[in-house]
């Protein structure tokens, strides 16, 4: 994802101080179609929803908008400096320090000097070698374990995800008929080394199969709806 996350870092580097109550956070406008969906097609005004690979709590962020708005939330990023930001920022929000697996465990988190390529994954932290900063021990989670633990029953409205390459064996993972977000926003590209970036088609069509629509794409993120809660007949 180098040229994603160039642009990522390109943009935090130019906003030395944020300024709240703006129309769009996220990389491409995403939080304001996401909004759109809820308020003007499902009517929901404070939808809930579960951040996983959270990274900032407002810069390049698809759920500071409902955030800012009151809305309650799961945020999970393994990074523990940005980690500490969410503490502070999102104190109503539930914060977990840690990542998002297949199963529950410990395992290693590269912490780079761009902190937009920070991964789990060390063939790609190996890409940026000398640009590692620290090798960080992080717990990771089963996605059904969290919502199980910390949403308390609530259901989830919003699932945004964003993990640098582990994007679609999360989903794989997730149980749909447990836990269905009436929205998705998934990043859904990723660069594929020497033969430069691909679609990650395989999980847009899995997706679609679980009964989503593919709303939305930035070229970048994948917006979904759950097919049951669209008002538009599809037939």
């Amino acid at each position: 994802m180098y040229l994603i996350n160039r642009v990522k870092h390109a943009i935090v580097r130019r906003v030395p101080k944020w300024h709240h109550q703006k129309d769009t956070y996220s990389q491409a406008g995403e939080d304001a179609i996401v909004r759109f969906i809820f308020q003007e097609l499902l009517f929901v005004q404070q939808p809930t929803y579960i951040d996983i690979g959270a990274y900032h709590p407002y810069h390049l962020s698809n759920t500071a908008i409902f955030s800012e708005t009151g809305s309650w939330g799961i945020t999970v990023e393994p990074n523990p400096d940005q980690f500490k930001l969410f503490e502070k920022h999102r104190p109503h929000a539930v914060n977990l320090n840690g990542g998002v697996g297949l199963v529950n465990d410990t395992i290693t988190y590269y912490s780079l000097r761009h902190p937009t390529l920070n991964t789990f994954i060390e063939e790609e932290a190996m890409k940026y070698e000398k640009d590692i900063v620290r090798r960080i021990p992080v717990p990771v989670w089963r996605f059904s374990d969290i919502i199980a633990k910390y949403a308390q029953g609530r259901s989830i409205d919003f699932l945004s995800l964003d993990v640098e390459g582990l994007d679609e064996g999360i989903i794989r993972s997730i149980d749909f008929g447990q836990t269905r977000p009436k929205v998705m926003c998934i990043e859904t590209v990723e660069n594929d080394g020497n033969k430069g970036w691909r679609r990650l088609d395989s999980m847009i069509t899995y997706i679609k199969q679980q009964g989503y629509l593919h709303y939305a794409d930035t070229c970048i993120n994948s917006i979904f709806i759950d097919k049951a809660v669209f008002p538009i007949s599809l037939t």
